[in-house]
């Protein structure tokens, strides 16, 4: 079975030899078989139309969960957090496939402004060669829902594209996402409302915010951060934010469960979600929305402050 990526990174070389490199470049669809570590020019597959088609060939989909991966992620890392999410949706019951939008982010961290940077460029290829397209395909008959999670600098990403869509031509056309989800999303709270956040909500019809106060990447503290305001998968979204925004506070989980938490190639405090099934079996019940926020049984409703959490146990 083969895994599926939209990748944004330039080529670099020619021929036998080429090879993505670390700044954005033109969107190309790949098809990387499952044994593969890595990813390259030679997984391209020559349309988007064919692309679709090997990923739908022999299987009823109906959802394609796209994933925008963060900060400091080189090609391999990428493939290896694809696979672990991929293979997490499915032990918890996902029926959907997995297609991992692949930006050019670089493997060192203190050039994480940089990979802003690079990511505001090319941020509308999310719109323009993924929701469209998909959307696209829906209106020619298409049977599928498509959706999007973002975690960390990928929050920015669909941020920038959703706001940037909506000052092109492409503003008033039918692309949109069922389900929207942040997980330790590094935009600023305040970014969530106004100008900046209506895109997204227009765009979706929910849009979940999963948070943790004991994210130390996320905190005003980091050098990272250089002084920039509270982020949003830090502190919560903004009060009156829509109705179809959630809020999963998932502080008290972790801080009980950290010790157990086993992750990889990564900062625990700020990925742990990819490999915590209790959180998966709640992103899952998130995506097949079936069920009311409130009542999705990995989570609680505290009448105190009428928000959700996360269930410790």
């Amino acid at each position: 079975m083969d895994n599926y990526f939209i990748c944004t990174r330039n080529t670099k070389g020619k021929g036998a030899t080429s090879r993505f490199g670390d700044e954005p470049g033109e969107a190309t669809f790949l098809a990387v078989p499952e044994a593969n570590e890595t990813f390259g020019p030679q997984h391209k597959v020559p349309s988007q139309k064919a692309w679709l088609t090997k990923l739908l060939a022999g299987r009823d989909i109906k959802d394609i969960l796209v994933y925008v991966h963060g900060f400091d992620m080189d090609i391999s890392n990428v493939v290896h957090r694809h696979k672990v999410l991929k293979e997490g949706l499915k032990r918890n019951g996902w029926k959907g496939e997995l297609v991992t939008f692949a930006w050019p982010s670089s493997t060192k961290p203190l050039l994480y402004l940089e990979d802003r940077h690079d990511a505001k460029k090319v941020s509308m290829e999310l719109v323009d060669k993924g929701l469209r397209f998909f959307a696209q395909q829906v209106e020619a008959g298409c049977r599928i829902n498509v959706h999007v999670i973002a975690h960390s600098t990928g929050a920015f990403i669909v941020r920038e594209s959703f706001c940037d869509a909506q000052s092109t031509e492409y503003a008033h056309d039918k692309w949109t996402a069922s389900q929207i989800v942040f997980i330790a999303g590094d935009v600023s709270s305040r970014s969530m409302e106004g100008p900046e956040g209506d895109p997204i909500y227009k765009h979706c019809a929910r849009f979940t915010n999963y948070f943790s106060n004991y994210d130390s990447v996320l905190a005003l503290s980091n050098v990272k951060r250089l002084g920039m305001e509270n982020r949003v998968g830090r502190v919560g979204l903004p009060y009156g934010s829509p109705m179809k925004a959630v809020d999963v506070n998932c502080s008290e989980y972790y801080k009980a469960h950290e010790n157990e938490l086993t992750v990889e190639r990564a900062f625990k405090a700020h990925s742990w979600h990819f490999w915590s099934d209790a959180f998966l079996k709640d992103l899952v019940f998130t995506l097949n929305g079936d069920m009311d926020r409130n009542v999705i049984p990995t989570r609680e409703l505290r009448m105190e402050d009428n928000e959700l959490y996360m269930k410790k146990q």
